[in-house]
């Protein structure tokens, strides 16, 4: 989805030979790292997550290491380019991770940070946003639940202000937003519609399940019936949602 919103380029940072070692928070799968490591042999990718996911048979530019971001960073070199995507229910200190990542990016070194928001917006023919539905309750409860958890589902509104707390400059904003289904027009929106549609099908439960049964006290059977409504309300045509960054 986010290469797709970047018409095919790795994310906004330029990758100019300056950019010799690249850190990528919260790597998941690797393949944004990987991908990185073969189209730029000369630079070197460190990639970090807790879960060991990531494949064996890399570049030999790229690594992983098991680590949890939340905690200190030790690394034996600096970076030029600090990479974190869709960590929004997993980082309870923002500040800290910005300030981190400032003690450990060269001088000149670039961050870029990208996160959806929660709860989606939802679009109606009377251009009148309802106060009420299933997929809007389940971005609500998403947010509510984390915030009980320590985290804020809306973080990334606040993340220019951190920033520049923290001392950064050139600071860029990029506003983006995705569809939920094909429903939009053009064929790049479209095409994102239908990933951001798959991608909200698996992100349902993985969001919910978990959040709803520790910090809501809902059952799971109960978490599983608002979770098919959440699947009609996306699979009515009359209905249009969309998530901001």
């Amino acid at each position: 989805m986010w290469k797709v919103t970047f018409d095919g380029a790795f994310g906004r940072v330029p990758m100019s030979d300056k950019i010799r070692n690249v850190l990528d928070v919260g790597t998941g799968t690797g393949i944004w790292a990987t991908e990185l490591a073969d189209a730029y042999p000369d630079v070197q990718i460190i990639g970090t997550d807790l879960s060991p996911i990531q494949p064996v048979f890399v570049p030999p530019n790229c690594h992983f290491v098991i680590d949890n971001a939340e905690q200190d960073w030790v690394f034996d070199t600096k970076f030029d380019y600090i990479h974190a995507r869709m960590l929004t229910l997993g980082m309870h200190d923002w500040p800290r991770f910005f300030r981190q990542c400032w003690d450990n990016l060269e001088p000149g070194g670039w961050i870029e940070t990208l996160d959806v928001q929660l709860p989606p917006h939802r679009v109606d023919s009377d251009k009148h946003e309802p106060k009420e539905s299933a997929m809007i309750r389940w971005g609500e409860r998403v947010y509510d639940a984390a915030a009980k958890a320590g985290i804020d589902a809306r973080a990334s509104l606040k993340f220019t202000e951190q920033l520049r707390a923290q001392g950064f400059v050139d600071i860029e904003k990029v506003d983006v937003q995705w569809a939920v289904g094909p429903w939009p027009r053009g064929k790049k929106n479209k095409v994102l519609g239908r990933l951001t549609y798959e991608n909200t099908l698996s992100a349902l439960p993985a969001g919910a399940m978990a959040l709803w049964t520790r910090h809501l006290g809902m059952t799971k059977d109960e978490v599983e019936a608002e979770l098919a409504e959440c699947r009609k309300d996306m699979d009515d045509p009359n209905t249009h949602y969309y998530y901001t960054m």
